[in-house]
């Protein structure tokens, strides 16, 4: 059964989108950046995927940012982790 989408992941795929548009890429080249689906990708940004710690690290490495920078964002919403449990 599919978990619940919670904050935490919602504002991971924010995140990702807005870094994303930053450098004028479309969800088909960052999947093909980070070998990914672009079906992946919009799920990710749309908070429908809970990715695993190897492919956020392609997807950050795809868009030239520092995985650390993603943590950093995303530990205010520590707490949401646990939102569905």
């Amino acid at each position: 059964m599919e978990k619940p989408i919670n904050q935490y992941y919602i504002q991971m795929g924010k995140y990702v989108k807005n870094k994303r548009n930053s450098l004028d890429m479309k969800q088909a080249e960052l999947a093909e950046y980070a070998g990914l689906s672009d079906r992946y990708i919009s799920k990710l940004e749309n908070g429908k995927k809970r990715p695993l710690f190897e492919t956020l690290h392609k997807i950050c490495i795809a868009l030239e940012i520092d995985v650390n920078d993603l943590m950093d964002y995303l530990y205010q919403y520590k707490e949401c982790l646990y939102d569905d449990e």
